[in-house]
């Protein structure tokens, strides 16, 4: 699997990153289809964090027909559940994994980076922050679910991570049931996880995103709440 360079977005208040933030996009998307959410998160100008958009590769996804499009891993079936092509979901989760430790190499402390992912990212996200072996400062799973039989190797670096996951009651995409099933099934492995259902569908809407908001003020710290 080929991976561009990621879109950077430096600190808008002119200061030196002092924290990272990690967006993975969904399945048919790009990486700058999240500029927006970016800015509807309004985080405090004070809190310096880099955001970091990677691009997933082009691939054949077999449930639909075998069209290329952008994706983190190849899909052959969701019944009874989705039934994901794991070495290529493992590479993408390796990818993520590298990019945070460029974000440590550029000086930023790995406590202070936070992994987000929506949809299939989401389903990365999870992989790549729970198998981490540098402690982070989150993980926020977005309309995505767990693939717990693809043979994660969890770290006990990050078994204490706070672990935020929200998902649409209307998702016509992802069932709700699959999002909160595997947010069950990763609180059952000891991590502590906090689910949310919002009246939306495969998307965001604005009781969310204030909650996102607070939630990454949580993790990496603004002492001012400043718009």
């Amino acid at each position: 699997m080929a991976f561009s360079q990621p879109q950077i977005i430096e600190p808008t208040n002119g200061q030196p990153a002092d924290a990272a933030i990690i967006v993975l996009h969904g399945i048919c998307a790009r990486a700058q289809d999240f500029e927006p959410l970016i800015h509807a998160l309004r985080l405090p100008r004070n809190l310096a964090a880099r955001f970091v958009l990677p691009q997933a590769s082009t691939l054949p996804i077999t449930m639909h027909d075998g069209r290329e499009m952008a994706a983190w891993y190849d899909v052959f079936d969701t019944t009874p559940k989705p039934w994901v092509d794991k070495i290529q979901l493992n590479a993408s989760a390796a990818y993520i994994q590298a990019l945070i430790e460029a974000e440590v190499a550029k000086g930023i402390d790995s406590k202070r980076i936070v992994v987000v992912g929506f949809d299939q990212g989401g389903v990365v996200a999870y992989n790549a922050a729970l198998s981490c072996p540098q402690p982070l400062g989150g993980l926020m799973v977005l309309s995505g679910y767990f693939a717990n039989d693809h043979g994660l190797e969890a770290h006990t670096a990050n078994r204490e991570l706070p672990i935020e996951v929200h998902h649409g009651l209307d998702d016509p995409a992802i069932p709700e049931a699959l999002g909160r099933e595997g947010a069950n099934a990763v609180k059952a492995l000891g991590y502590d996880v906090t689910y949310r259902s919002y009246v939306m569908g495969h998307g965001f809407c604005a009781e969310q995103l204030i909650q996102a908001r607070h939630w990454m003020i949580q993790r990496l710290g603004a002492p001012t709440l400043v718009a």
